[in-house]
C-alpha cells in the first residue's frame, strides 16, 4: 500500500518510538514510513534517532528543537509522498486490528471525506472514539458527545463508518486537505481541540470507524519530557483560549468539564453554576 505513509510525531522518548516502529513493522512490513521528530537537540541524538531509522527501514525528517508536535505533523505531512497519510504518536502501537484497509476503503469511496479516524485502546479497554461537537459561542462553550448505535451508519467498500466532528490523533488524512495545524499549541492544551473545532468549516468531512484501531500506551514520562512540556502547558493553554474564543470543554456526555485557561477539573453542576453567575439571569446549560 505505497498510497499510504503512516507519520510518526516524536519527542524525547526513542525506547517508545522503537516499539511503534516494530509495531508498524510487524503488520505492514513495507508500508512507507516516516518519522516526524522535533526532540532531537544535540548531534549525537540525531545520530541516534537516524540510526533508529534506519533500523526500522523509515525516514526521518529532523525538526527545529521542541518546535512542537503540530509542526511535527504538518511538515511530516508535507514532507510524505503518499496520496493518504496515517498520523500517529510514539506511544502508540499497531495490532491486529489495526486494518488501515479500512481507511482506505472508505477515503477511495466517498470523496467528501477527508479525515478519517480509529479506535484507541489503552491497556486493552476501548478508550476515545469519534465525537459530536457542538459550540456555544457566545457562553465560550464546547461539548464532545460520543457517536452512538443511533446515529447513521455509512457503509463504503465493506467498511461500517459514521460521519464525526471529532477524532483522536490515530486518523487517515488526504494530502489536499487543508488543516490548520497550531503549531503554537502543544499537547494536553487543547491543541487537537483547537484542529478539530477549526475543522468544522472545511469543504471535507471527518468520519469514524470501529473496524482500525490502535493501542494507546499509558507510560511515565522520562524528566526530559516531562519537564519541557509542563513548561509549556499554561502559555499553551492561553493561546487556545485566545485562538479559538472557547474557555471551556465539556467531555464524556456530561461527565467532565475543564476550564480549558487553567485546566481546572469540574462536575457539569459546577460549570452551570459558573455560566448562571457570569450571566446573572438564571440560565443553565
Amino acid at each position: 500500500m505505497n498510497e499510504i505513509t503512516v507519520v510518526v510525531t516524536t519527542f524525547k522518548r526513542p525506547a517508545l518510538l522503537q516499539q511503534c516502529l516494530k509495531s508498524i513493522r510487524e503488520n505492514y512490513p513495507i508500508m512507507p514510513i516516516l518519522i516526524s521528530d522535533n526532540g532531537s537537540e544535540t548531534k549525537s541524538e540525531r545520530a541516534a534517532m537516524k540510526k533508529i531509522a534506519d533500523h526500522y527501514d523509515a525516514g526521518v525528517v529532523l525538526l527545529p528543537f521542541d518546535c512542537g508536535a503540530n509542526r511535527a505533523r504538518r511538515d511530516g505531512i508535507v514532507m510524505s509522498m503518499s496520496k493518504y497519510i496515517v498520523l500517529i504518536e510514539d506511544d502508540m502501537k499497531f495490532t491486529r486490528s489495526t486494518r488501515l484497509e479500512t481507511f482506505y476503503n472508505v477515503l477511495e469511496r466517498d470523496g467528501r471525506v477527508g479525515m478519517i479516524g480509529g479506535a484507541v485502546r489503552t491497556r486493552g479497554r476501548l478508550g476515545a472514539i469519534g465525537s459530536h461537537l457542538k459550540i456555544d459561542w457566545d457562553k465560550g462553550i464546547f461539548w464532545r458527545t460520543r457517536i452512538d448505535d443511533s446515529d447513521d451508519k455509512i457503509i463504503a467498500n465493506r467498511t461500517l463508518f459514521y460521519y464525526c466532528d471529532y477524532v483522536r490523533m490515530f486518523f487517515m488524512v488526504r494530502r489536499e486537505m487543508e488543516i490548520d495545524w497550531e503549531v503554537g499549541l502543544y499537547p494536553s492544551s487543547g491543541s487537537h481541540q483547537s484542529i478539530m473545532i477549526k475543522l468544522l468549516g472545511s469543504e471535507y468531512k471527518k468520519a469514524f470507524t470501529f473496524e482500525c484501531e490502535i493501542e494507546h500506551g499509558k507510560s511515565r514520562p522520562n524528566r526530559a519530557y516531562a519537564t519541557i512540556r509542563n513548561d509549556y502547558r499554561v502559555k499553551a493553554r492561553k493561546i487556545f483560549v485566545e485562538s479559538t474564543g472557547l474557555r471551556y470543554g465539556i467531555f464524556n456526555n456530561g461527565e467532565r468539564c475543564e476550564d480549558m485557561l487553567t485546566g481546572e477539573k469540574m462536575p457539569l453542576m459546577e460549570l452551570s453554576r459558573r455560566m448562571n453567575e457570569k450571566n446573572g439571569l438564571g440560565r443553565s446549560l
